[in-house]
């Protein structure tokens, strides 16, 4: 779902139309298919579409249930797969053809995509107002930072994993990731509400997390966040933070 989604901005920075409809259409044909066959209808869930067993950017929470982010991102895969495939049809009939062939593409799976795509199962939180990270990690017992040494960070490299994956700890942005990706998704209270519950859970013990906290952290009005995460990014490699 990731790389669908950096070939989307890629055709829509660059218009390249010819890449879209020569190795991106069946490429985004492949991974529709691959989020149809992970997903599941669950009564237990209201009849939406859940993706178990799954780890998503954070990896402190492995093999979970239902990780938004995931969940998120395969629902944008599945759009964009659909309005590719249904524009190639409409005005690019030869396309289109030459697609259905090598791919074996038939009609109802794109049907399938779009039902699928509008019933994915999104956790949220009504008490808090935010979106569980997972199905179970607003069940887990939060991490003790207070009495957590500053040496004993990246936690990976001091505590087994198995101590982490029961704690309510994160690695890197994981809601907050989808946050900036899929910014229109949400409001800007949401967004707040959903940033101000994770960052204090969030190590940062990934080099790919604070360039991200920093963008959220920005447009939620967190000023000296943003500073402080995106001197973070800014020096990662220059200053050797780590």
């Amino acid at each position: 779902a990731d790389i669908m989604y950096a070939l989307r901005k890629y055709v829509q920075a660059t218009g390249d139309e010819a890449f879209l409809r020569d190795f991106c259409a069946e490429m985004l044909v492949e991974t529709a298919r691959l989020w149809l066959d992970l997903c599941f209808y669950s009564a237990a869930r209201g009849g939406k579409f859940c993706i178990n067993g799954v780890t998503g950017p954070d990896e402190y929470n492995a093999v979970v249930n239902n990780n938004a982010y995931t969940n998120l991102m395969a629902r944008e895969n599945l759009r964009y797969a659909t309005q590719v495939v249904q524009s190639l049809r409409a005005t690019e009939p030869d396309a289109y053809n030459a697609l259905a062939h090598k791919t074996a593409l038939e009609p109802s799976e794109v049907s399938a995509w779009i039902r699928v795509a509008e019933n994915i199962y999104v956790p949220y939180d009504e008490k808090l107002g935010i979106i569980p990270q997972d199905d179970a990690f607003l069940d887990k017992e939060p991490w003790d930072f207070r009495n957590t040494p500053a040496d004993n960070y990246p936690l990976l490299l001091f505590y087994h994993p198995l101590n982490i994956y029961r704690k309510q700890v994160i690695k890197q942005a994981d809601v907050v990731l989808a946050m900036f990706l899929l910014g229109d998704a949400f409001s800007l209270e949401a967004k707040k509400r959903n940033f101000d519950f994770y960052d204090p859970l969030t190590t940062g013990d990934s080099s790919l997390s604070s360039s991200v906290e920093a963008i959220i952290a920005a447009q939620v009005g967190d000023i000296d966040k943003a500073i402080r995460y995106g001197m973070a990014a800014l020096l990662m490699d220059l200053a050797d933070v780590g």
